[in-house]
């Protein structure tokens, strides 16, 4: 009977997995045709552009070598063995699982045959949590600078300066993060590259739209001409309407994810107060085996319903 329900939730939790893939294949699809036919209304005479920085988007997760550059802990381009960080995450995750694994046997006798996995998944993801945050932080301090830097370049552009001339003065003059992602596009021409290698490997290492839209008004000025200070400008108020947006968005959507925390966390205080309180109560799950595989599978529906509920609150603006 026991292994009747745990490949019950096996399915069912397989089901799920598919489905918010698939979910997340025509949200990505959606974007991409939105952001095609932004780019025609833009400028209808012109239906394709020659540079791909708007229509080939950088993934938002990234691989594992594009995950420690956007984080900023990978070195530049061209130095350093290749893959080096990503090997050293994988050793560290998979000691981490082996831990998991340990942590997990001696709780299998509360969670049941479910403590396993579910410990070994936890301990082997967390630093890749630990990157994905320092990612998240740190595009989100390239985004609050972004109209800064463009603001910048403008001045620059229509003081008489060169971009080239504009870029080397703001990598000397610009704050982290983005000096040092700027630095590494003023090193790239010095050593001869041509300016849409350069901006596209920046869109490669800053996956932000604002990241796309300042390399695609670029390299689209240079082909088709036009005032490069006067689009810098506006493209600069416009990320700060955005981004004024975003922070009234995230404060109304405040309650909402304060309230996922609340149902995450509300049903494991009740049972420690149970557990506190009256011990007797828990013995019919904690006892039987079959109440242990509930309990596990309550404890990894509990994650899964955190990580939707978490979705649904971060809207993107």
């Amino acid at each position: 009977m026991p292994q009747l329900w745990i490949l019950l939730f096996v399915s069912l939790l397989t089901i799920f997995v598919a489905a918010a893939l698939v979910w997340w294949r025509l949200v990505t699809n959606s974007h991409r045709q939105k952001l095609e036919q932004l780019v025609r209304e833009v400028d209808p005479a012109r239906a394709t552009v020659t540079t791909t920085v708007l229509h080939a988007a950088p993934s938002k997760n990234g691989s594992q070598p594009d995950q420690f550059l956007q984080a900023g802990s990978g070195t530049p381009v061209g130095t350093g063995p290749a893959g080096e960080h990503p090997r050293r995450l994988q050793a560290i995750a998979l000691a981490l699982g082996l831990a998991g694994l340990l942590v997990g046997s001696r709780l299998q006798d509360t969670f049941g045959v479910t403590a396993l996995p579910t410990a070994a998944i936890a301990f082997g993801a967390i630093p890749y949590a630990l990157v994905a945050r320092r990612k998240r932080r740190r595009m989100a301090a390239i985004e609050d600078q972004f109209p800064e830097v463009l603001d910048f370049l403008a001045r620059s552009v229509r003081a008489g300066n060169a971009l080239f001339i504009s870029l080397e003065m703001l990598a000397g003059e610009a704050a982290e993060p983005l000096r040092s992602e700027f630095l590494k596009v003023t090193r790239e021409l010095a050593l001869g590259a041509s300016l849409e290698n350069a901006l596209s490997n920046l869109a490669v290492r800053v996956p932000l739209i604002e990241t796309r839209f300042f390399v695609a008004a670029v390299l689209l000025q240079r082909e088709a001409g036009g005032n490069l200070a006067e689009v810098l400008g506006r493209l600069a108020t416009s990320l700060r309407d955005r981004l004024r947006l975003r922070g009234h968005v995230k404060s109304v959507s405040g309650q909402g994810r304060l309230t996922a925390r609340i149902l995450t966390a509300l049903p494991i205080v009740v049972m420690v107060m149970l557990k506190i309180i009256s011990p007797q109560f828990l013995e019919g799950l904690t006892g039987e085996p079959l109440g242990r595989t509930l309990l596990g599978a309550a404890v990894v529906a509990q994650i899964l319903g955190y990580l939707c509920m978490r979705k649904i609150t971060n809207i993107e603006v």
